[in-house]
C-alpha cells in the first residue's frame, strides 16, 4: 500500500485515505478531526467507499445503503447526519454531481448519458439537480470549464 504525506496534514497516509479525505474536503464534510469518535471517521468513510463503488446504480437508496453497511434505517441516518451534517441521500446526489462534473469536463458525452451513469434515471431530474447545486446548467457548466480543443 503506498503511502503519502498529505501536505503535513495525515502523515503516512494511504493513498486511499488521501482520496477519501480529499472527497470528504470536496463535499464540505467536517474532517476525520471534527468527529466526536475514531468510529464516526470510519462509518463515514465506508459509507463513501460504499457510495463511490454504487454510484451508477439508480436504485441506491436508503434501503439497499442500510443493507450495504449492516445498520437500520435510523442508525444510518443519525450517524450520516452526526459526522457529515448532511442526509445519506444527500451525500450520495452530492457525490454523483461531482462525478458528474469530472465526466462534463473530460468527456463528450451527452448530458444525459451523463446522468444515466452517475445513477440518475433521468436527465430532465438530474438538470435540475445541478443547476440547483451550482447555479448553472450542465451545459453551460462545460462551456465555461472546459479547455478550448
Amino acid at each position: 500500500m503506498k503511502t503519502s504525506s498529505f501536505a503535513g496534514v495525515i502523515p503516512n497516509a494511504s493513498v486511499e485515505y488521501v482520496y477519501q479525505y480529499a472527497s470528504i474536503r470536496r463535499l464540505n464534510l467536517p474532517d476525520a478531526s471534527g468527529l466526536q469518535t475514531p468510529i464516526g471517521s470510519e462509518f463515514l468513510n465506508k459509507f463513501i467507499a460504499i457510495l463511490e463503488k454504487h454510484l451508477a446504480d439508480p436504485d441506491l437508496g436508503v434501503a439497499q445503503l442500510t443493507r450495504l453497511m449492516l445498520v437500520s434505517r435510523a442508525q444510518l441516518n443519525r450517524k450520516i447526519h452526526a459526522s457529515s451534517g448532511k442526509t445519506p441521500v444527500r451525500l450520495l446526489t452530492m457525490l454523483r454531481l461531482e462525478k458528474a462534473c469530472s465526466l462534463l469536463v473530460q468527456t463528450d458525452e451527452q448530458v444525459m448519458e451523463i446522468a444515466i451513469g452517475v445513477g440518475f434515471r433521468d436527465a430532465r431530474y438530474f438538470t435540475r439537480c445541478f443547476t440547483r447545486h451550482y447555479g448553472i446548467s450542465p451545459r453551460q457548466y462545460r462551456f465555461r470549464t472546459r479547455p478550448e480543443r
